[in-house]
């Protein structure tokens, strides 16, 4: 021996640590799971802010149609047509939007030949319905802006206009029937 006086250095406790940084991961992992299921994943029939939501025909009860009128076309391009227009209107005391009606046509023996939804907000002049392709009204029917400047934020008591259009009805169709099949409430801005 050289003389020299030898002491053992303490370990350092690395369990301290390892206790530690578990303890954080767990903490930072049981933030993250209540955060996602407060403010992403609500519970059924609650809403982000943990108020209680309105089951879908809620959404729609109130909403009336009126105004409603059916009647045939002659288009240039796509031959005849069967036009289906009116109103909505908002008979909640909130307002409501995105609201979508569903047309069907039946036959004689009331069965259903032909269906079609649309969202309300836009409809097209008697000459648009004359000349555009079917492609055409299609997309002026299902035209977004429209549909956001008519159809978002309707107050109670407001209107929103609608128009679907059958090209090429089926011959056996002679009657019509719409409902209102969906709405939304507006975001909370």
């Amino acid at each position: 021996m050289d003389g020299r006086l030898s002491i053992a250095m303490p370990q350092r406790k690395r369990s301290g640590s390892v206790a530690k940084w578990f303890f954080i991961l767990l903490l930072v992992l049981l933030c993250a799971g209540g955060g996602y299921f407060l403010y992403v994943s609500p519970l059924p029939g609650f809403d982000l802010f943990g108020r209680q939501s309105a089951p879908s025909a809620d959404l729609v009860s109130k909403i009336e149609l009126v105004n409603v009128r059916q009647y045939p076309v002659s288009n240039e391009q796509v031959g005849n047509l069967t036009v289906i227009e009116g109103k909505v209107v908002n008979r909640f005391e909130e307002p409501r939007e995105m609201i979508r009606l569903e047309a069907s046509l039946y036959d004689k023996d009331n069965k259903v030949v032909a269906t079609k939804q649309q969202l309300a907000g836009n409809a097209v002049s008697l000459f648009q319905l004359q000349v555009l392709s079917e492609q055409e009204l299609e997309q002026t029917l299902a035209n977004k802006l429209g549909v956001l400047t008519n159809n978002t934020n309707v107050p109670a008591g407001g209107e929103v206009p609608f128009m679907i259009v059958f090209c090429k009805p089926p011959a056996s169709a002679t009657e019509i029937g719409v409902k209102v099949v969906d709405a939304r409430l507006p975001a909370v801005r």
